[in-house]
């Protein structure tokens, strides 16, 4: 009787870690820092001008939602004390991240700084 063999497990991905690391990295800290230097940017500029720097925030923000989304989905991300983390964890990101990035927006479209 021949020995029972488990099928070969696929190869693991070695891009798989550095995505990871690069989808928590733009989440947790790079697009805040993006966010932030582009509404200094809207800030020099006169109140209520719309323009690509705009958009570029908002498109920052929407990553860093859907960067979020993607360490929990793809890479079993974690909180920040280590648990792993689900889908309500992105949720709340998503809306913490969202009414912040707007009254920040709404703030440097209000005024101009010299």
């Amino acid at each position: 009787m021949a020995p029972h063999l488990e099928p070969a497990s696929p190869p693991a991905d070695p891009a798989s870690p550095i995505a990871g690391c690069l989808a928590r990295f733009v989440w947790m800290l790079g697009g805040f820092a993006a966010v932030v230097i582009t509404a200094l940017t809207i800030l020099f500029r006169p109140p209520w001008t719309l323009g690509a720097r705009d958009a570029i925030f908002w498109i920052v923000v929407l990553a860093m939602v859907a960067a979020r989304w993607v360490d929990v989905a793809r890479y079993r991300g974690t909180t920040t004390d280590g648990r792993p983390a689900t889908p309500r964890h992105v949720a709340i990101y998503a809306a913490i991240v969202l009414l912040a990035s707007a009254t920040l927006w709404l703030a440097a479209q209000s005024f101009q700084f010299p």
